[in-house]
């Protein structure tokens, strides 16, 4: 019990510095003017995600169980989202074109998670619900066949999509370190990229 108490402070220290960081990234690429590019918005969008998905972890902390059940949804699907956002931030960034790059192949994942919810979560009832959220390592098929399968799911996207995008990521990586050494050529600043880099990791 006591071990129960001193570590939950420790829990919400760490979510509310995680929302607080993540709010200060929605800030630079709101208005440092140097990183707004054409692609900002990616950035925006991609840190604002992360700020949703350590609010849901206080929400599920603290069990405000009603709260959490109606942005679960945008939590998997954000958890999905992140890799293809900040991917395509850094394609735009190292581009020169006017127009934004999207590769909607690139969304593949996030867009069988959205499926995936509204095949299993969205159709089941409230008590079916708080188990998706109290129990997401739950690999009961016997009793729990729906919420089982939904988590295989979920985590084979997950999984697969990181490495994936990790390939691409270095691929991306190798072009960047060869634009770098050429002044003619847009590259993304070594600070950014390291940044970048931590969050996909």
């Amino acid at each position: 019990e006591t071990g129960m108490n001193t570590s939950l402070p420790l829990t919400d220290m760490f979510n509310a510095s995680a929302v607080f960081i993540s709010l200060l990234f929605v800030l630079i690429f709101t208005f440092l003017g140097r990183l707004e590019y054409k692609a900002r918005i990616l950035m925006i969008t991609g840190f604002s995600l992360i700020t949703m998905a350590f609010f849901y972890d206080i929400l599920i902390t603290h069990r405000y169980h009603t709260a959490a059940l109606w942005i679960f949804p945008f939590v998997m699907v954000s958890y999905l989202l992140l890799y293809p956002l900040l991917y395509h931030y850094i394609l735009n960034f190292l581009n020169d074109r006017k127009t934004l790059i999207l590769d909607r192949q690139k969304f593949l994942f996030p867009l069988l998670t959205g499926i995936v919810l509204l095949v299993f979560y969205v159709p089941a009832s409230y008590s079916e619900k708080l188990i998706y959220i109290q129990s997401p390592y739950l690999f009961d098929f016997e009793n729990y066949w729906s919420v089982s399968l939904f988590y295989l799911l979920i985590y084979c996207f997950y999984y697969f999509q990181a490495f994936w995008f990790f390939y691409l990521f270095l691929k991306i990586y190798q072009v960047n370190r060869e634009h770098y050494s050429a002044t003619f050529s847009r590259y993304v600043p070594r600070w950014l990229f390291a940044a970048l880099s931590a969050s996909l990791l």
